[in-house]
């Protein structure tokens, strides 16, 4: 796709994060969405994101309405169409991305078979009698969430007073499983997308990078330790974050960590870019002069840990980036701070109570 034009057709997060993806590996993307705007299905942080994207057009209130194309090349082009005037027009394109939703279509099966809340099919158990399901329709098939037709959902087979296939010459874990599954004691799938708000680590952060004698701070939850000592912390900045070429330049950031308290600016900071604010004065923080890095101190959080990077084989491919912890500070004054850690789509967990159990570790 590198040097080409794609679309890409959706306007919820999943396609926020599909553009900001995809964005940099290709010569152009155009977003087409049905409605008015992002600000309706999208999440602030990743309209902002796309803004930014110098190569990202935004088709608004548009639908694909053709698509052209040539034996032995594929894809060529697509026609648009503006739902408000209902005018055309034709756009080269080598690739078409959907993220409109998805769609069992199996509703006809209602009265014959189990079906989850999103109408696919719930396998692993029978059904009526001689009835069996295949394909993307079924619940925890790997590729659901394509539309599929009946003639791919249900097949007849010779009636059988055998167990179910799935039950026979199985461990004994999977048979319990057929069974639970028969007593409608299920799992309801989750959208591989939702997989990190199970498993965000740690606390919510910000970073601050300088370039140029021009300080940022970014909004940071995705990190984790990595080495004890000297302390080694792993981090995600997007290059599609305007921190990234700041950090990646100068080699140095400082992480600070917020508490509940100023939750509410730390949120602020997350949905805005340094291109187009100063964040500091925007969201009144107070920047302090590092001992060791040019990257700035945030004096309203209750710790800072000034960072040098120290391995960056990653950051092309995953955009990960190895900080090594060189000098770190507390605030006294804030006494049992509390962090807040990010579970998706705006949604905040606080710390809660503290336990203390027996360990062995020195």
């Amino acid at each position: 796709m590198r040097g080409q034009e794609v679309a890409l057709v959706g306007g919820g997060n999943s396609a926020g994060q599909a553009v900001v993806f995809l964005a940099p590996k290709v010569k152009h993307l155009h977003l087409v969405v049905r409605g008015e705007g992002l600000e309706a299905s999208m999440s602030q942080y990743l309209i902002e994101r796309i803004k930014a994207l110098p190569n990202v057009t935004l088709h608004t209130r548009t639908e694909v309405v053709g698509l052209e194309g040539e034996e032995g090349r594929g894809l060529t082009g697509a026609t648009f169409r503006d739902r408000g005037d209902g005018t055309t027009h034709s756009c080269p394109l080598r690739h078409l991305f959907l993220f409109i939703g998805a769609d069992p279509n199996a509703g006809w099966l209602e009265d014959c078979v189990s079906v989850d809340d999103k109408g696919f099919v719930v396998t692993g158990a029978e059904f009526v009698d001689g009835a069996g399901a295949r394909g993307d329709g079924r619940s925890r098939s790997k590729q659901a969430g394509r539309v599929c037709s009946p003639s791919a959902m249900c097949a007849r087979a010779r009636p059988s007073a055998s167990p179910p296939r799935s039950a026979r010459g199985q461990p004994s874990w999977h048979r319990s499983t057929a069974y639970l599954l028969a007593n409608d004691w299920t799992m309801k799938p989750l959208p591989l997308a939702k997989v990190y708000q199970l498993i965000e680590p740690g606390p919510v952060v910000m970073l601050t990078t300088a370039d140029k004698g021009r300080p940022d701070v970014m909004t940071m939850s995705w990190h984790m330790m990595v080495d004890f000592n000297p302390p080694l912390i792993a981090c995600v900045v997007s290059e599609a974050d305007y921190s990234f070429a700041a950090l990646r330049k100068t080699g140095e950031c400082v992480i600070a960590i917020p508490s509940v308290e100023i939750a509410h600016k730390v949120v602020k900071v997350g949905n805005s870019s340094g291109r187009d604010i100063d964040k500091f004065a925007a969201f009144g923080l107070t920047p302090l002069p590092a001992k060791r890095v040019g990257a700035p101190l945030v004096a309203e959080c209750f710790a800072n840990i000034e960072c040098k990077v120290t391995d960056t084989r990653f950051v092309n491919r995953y955009n990960l980036f190895i900080l090594e912890a060189i000098e770190a500070w507390t605030d006294p004054k804030q006494k049992r701070p509390k962090t807040i850690h990010h579970h998706g789509y705006g949604t905040f967990v606080v710390d809660g109570e503290t336990i203390k159990l027996k360990s062995s570790m020195p």
